[in-house]
Parts: C-alpha cells; sequence; structure tokens
C-alpha cells in the first residue's frame, strides 16, 4: 500500500545536518508516511547517513548528475508515493505532532494547502525564536486571500517550507518550483498551489526552521533576498493579477514596501554596528 504522506527531504552534502531531520520525522506520532531522500550528487557522507538508519520507510533517489535547487526540489516531489507531500529542507525539523495535526486537515477536498506556525533553531538544534508567523493569520484563508497574503509578506514572515503539506497531484497541475526564484522559491509553487483551493494555517509551531551560515537563506545576500522578492511580486501580478487572478497592483507594491522597509532596517543596523 502507498503511504498516506511523503515526507520529501532533498540533499546536496547535507551530512551535517541531515540525520536530526531524519530523526525529526521518525519521530512522528502519525505512522502512514516514507521518506524520499532526492539526494543531488553529494559527495560527502549524506547517502551513507542516510542508508544507515536502516528503515524501511526511508527512500533514497540518488542522482550522478547535478542540477539546479529547483530540479531536485521538484524530482524529489515527483517521486513521492504518497498522496500528501511534505517538503522537507535537509537542515530543518518537524515536530513529533507535525503530520497528525496536519494530515487529516487536507480530507477537506476544498483545502490546497496546510501550513503552521514555527519556531527557529540553531546548528546546535537550540530553539533561538519561537512561536513565529504573521500575527492574526491562523485560521483558513480563502484563495483570494491567501494569495494575497504571499504577495503582501514575504517567507520570514509567514511560514517556512517544512511548515506546508500539499497534494502532490495538485502540485503536478502548476508549473513546479521555479529555478528564477531562489529565496521565494517554495513561494512561487504555493501560490499557484493555494490558486487551486484554501489554506490552513495551524496556530501552533510544527516547524523548525534553521538559522545557519550553511544554508541557502543565510548565504544569500540582503540585496538577492530583496531582488528576489521584488521579483517574484512582479511574477505573481503578471500570472495570477488583473482578468488573471486576485493579485491586485496594490499587493504588489505592498508587498514590495515591506522588502525595502526590511532593507534599510537591515542596512542601518548594519551601519550602526547593532548586529
Amino acid at each position: 500500500m502507498k503511504p498516506a504522506v511523503s515526507v520529501c527531504i532533498p540533499t546536496m552534502n547535507s551530512e551535517r545536518t541531515l540525520r536530526a531531520t531524519i530523526d525529526s520525522v521518525l519521530a512522528q506520532d502519525f505512522v502512514d508516511y516514507e521518506i524520499v531522500v532526492s539526494d543531488n550528487a553529494s559527495d560527502d557522507s549524506t547517502i551513507e547517513i542516510a542508508e544507515s538508519f536502516g528503515d524501511d520507510r526511508i527512500r533514497i533517489e540518488r542522482h550522478t548528475e547535478r542540477v539546479c535547487l529547483a530540479d531536485n526540489w521538484h524530482r524529489g516531489v515527483l517521486a513521492a508515493h504518497g498522496d500528501l507531500v511534505k517538503l522537507l529542507c535537509s537542515d530543518d525539523l518537524i515536530a513529533p505532532t507535525c503530520l497528525s495535526v496536519q494530515t487529516p486537515l487536507m480530507t477537506d477536498p476544498e483545502v490546497a494547502l496546510v501550513a503552521s506556525r514555527y519556531d527557529v533553531v540553531d546548528d546546535d538544534d537550540e530553539v533561538l525564536a519561537r512561536d513565529l508567523g504573521l500575527a492574526g493569520f491562523d485560521g483558513r484563508h480563502e484563495p483570494c486571500d491567501a494569495m494575497r497574503a504571499f504577495v503582501r509578506g514575504t517567507p520570514d514572515v509567514l511560514f517556512p517550507t517544512a511548515a506546508v503539506l500539499f497534494r502532490r497531484d495538485d502540485y503536478v497541475q502548476t508549473r513546479g518550483f521555479r529555478d528564477e526564484f531562489v529565496y521565494t522559491l517554495d513561494f512561487a509553487a504555493w501560490l499557484d498551489i493555494t490558486a487551486r483551493g484554501a489554506l490552513i494555517v495551524c496556530p501552533e509551531p510544527l516547524a523548525g526552521s534553521r538559522a545557519s551560515a550553511f544554508n541557502v537563506s543565510s548565504s544569500t545576500s540582503t540585496w538577492r533576498k530583496a531582488r528576489d522578492v521584488m521579483g517574484f511580486n512582479r511574477w505573481a501580478y503578471r500570472v495570477h493579477g488583473g482578468a488573471a487572478g486576485p493579485i491586485r497592483r496594490r499587493d504588489e507594491v505592498s508587498g514590495d514596501l515591506v522588502v525595502l522597509q526590511s532593507l534599510v532596517h537591515r542596512l542601518y543596523l548594519r551601519a550602526t554596528g547593532t548586529r
């Protein structure tokens, strides 16, 4: 029988954090899942670590030719056997109740995406910040409101990839993960998926996003993040705005202002030596 949920973990030289990530999945109080490790031509001990668990729920899709981040995420989802998919970056974590809380919410066919609040952890798995997420954004949001929130906010404000659960069938009907984005790689896919149904945000933190000098978010410059988010906002309006969907020009402008305010704040902190 196929599992209810596929937890897809894209990897590329992930030996530093992969064990903790897989441990967090194996600690679930929900049992009907598989783990799909989509490895992007790692040349460290990533594969050996995944194999060392000796758990038949872990399936390793090893690729010998390296591709871009978006393509590795994409082939991980396509390799999923479950109807539901959680994409878990190889340095992030999920709470023991994550799948048992989120999976039942997806039994409603009008719900396309389930997410949650989240914690931030450091390289030693110590919690740096708890219960993050957009204030007042818990609960159910119909497609129009959810899509506008993606444009008016940023990934740090809303939720990380690890917090999300979606249907594989919905994903394959969209444009998938797009290599033109990095920081908003997941948000472009979530925007397409929520065009197909409602979003539910669980009020409890069910994911842990790692603040590390080694991951994509931390290694992406502030300027690059700003350009990436504003590029995503323009794309969202072009694809899902005007006659094509609910995104309004003022949503794009509002999202850009959030990015610029954050950029100015970070530059001020850097200039004054506050951080």
